[in-house]
């Protein structure tokens, strides 16, 4: 005969198993069911079109291959433009309201800042897609990321290019008084072989209308290059008038100016929304562990590998690409 106590003892048991049963099956259950993670994109005017497109383009591609499990990715694009300010309140409805996973900035570098004051109070992940501003990273918040190489880098790699080509001893700045410009210029003159081979001469820029001067003092000057660090419209007219006028030499352009700017965009989205995709799955559909599984992204995308810094810089010296016979700008590693 079995006595109660062994009979309660197999009840017991069976009980046990049953809320392991309910368990794994709920696990299963959550394993197998559609959850829809959100990710923000904030783009700093219409002007930024393309970026929104290939960030779609990313996520339509990975909800159809199925790449999240089960899991679907949805992507909120706001934009940026009007009164100085809206791009942080972008950020919080995005974080606050909609519950993003991560924050995504295609912007110039005053925005890209405004938004990285707001993750860090937040702790939600930012990954630039543009802004180049070496400032952004060196205000240590431990959840920001860029896929763009900084204006340092960007810098060394143009001075590097002119030495070798032997066009640093007699170079031109251009440049205009937009914040990025700004930026960039005083990176560029603080690199080490530029302050000992300084441009001839730094050049004005802002309008169509400084262009005829801007050419007298290039022609005048016998200058062996020219780097551009102006925004998109003036660089793009500036070199057009460059290419007509006859004179042969190596022009170099930031991403703002060059001339595949949109393409360059959408890639920088595109690859974006791919790093953070991965970096959700390594985290294991975890929230709180986003950040840890960004700093171990290895991507290998549209603008090259991408792998990030202590600081959540991207890693590597960035290539140029020549796009006509005298004209330079950043290109895919």
């Amino acid at each position: 005969m079995i006595g109660m106590g062994s009979i309660k003892g197999v009840l017991n048991w069976l009980w046990i198993l049953f809320l392991i049963g309910q368990v794994i099956s709920a696990q299963e259950s959550r394993q197998v069911r559609p959850e829809v993670i959100r990710i923000g994109l904030l783009i700093e005017d219409d002007g930024f079109a393309a970026a929104r497109e290939g960030a779609e383009l990313a996520v339509r591609q990975i909800n159809e291959q199925g790449i999240l499990k089960g899991h679907k990715l949805e992507l909120l694009t706001k934009s940026m433009h009007g009164p100085w300010g809206k791009g942080s309140k972008q950020a919080v409805d995005l974080i606050f309201d909609d519950g993003v996973w991560a924050l995504i900035g295609s912007s110039q570098g005053r925005n890209a800042h405004l938004v990285e004051q707001v993750i860090a109070k937040t702790n939600v992940v930012f990954l630039s897609a543009w802004a180049a501003d070496p400032t952004l990273s060196k205000a240590y918040v431990p959840h920001f990321f860029n896929c763009v190489p900084n204006s340092e880098q960007r810098a060394e790699s143009i001075v590097e290019h002119m030495e070798s080509g032997g066009t640093l001893d007699r170079w031109i700045l251009v440049s205009d008084k937009t914040y990025d410009s700004e930026q960039s210029k005083s990176v560029l003159l603080g690199q080490d072989r530029a302050k000992r081979k300084p441009p001839s001469a730094h050049v004005l820029c802002e309008s169509p209308r400084d262009f005829d001067r801007v050419i007298e003092e290039v022609s005048g000057d016998g200058a062996d290059a020219v780097v551009v660090l102006c925004e998109r419209e003036v660089a793009v007219g500036l070199v057009d008038r460059l290419r007509s006028s006859g004179l042969e030499l190596p022009v170099y352009l930031d991403l703002s100016g060059a001339e595949d700017r949109e393409n360059l965009l959408s890639s920088y989205a595109f690859d974006a929304v791919r790093v953070i995709a991965e970096a959700v799955e390594r985290s294991g559909y975890e929230q709180s562990g986003l950040r840890d599984a960004m700093t171990r992204t290895d991507h290998q995308g549209k603008t090259g590998t991408i792998r990030f810094d202590e600081r959540g810089n991207r890693q590597g010296i960035p290539s140029l690409i020549e796009t006509s016979p005298e004209i330079f700008s950043f290109g895919k590693r």
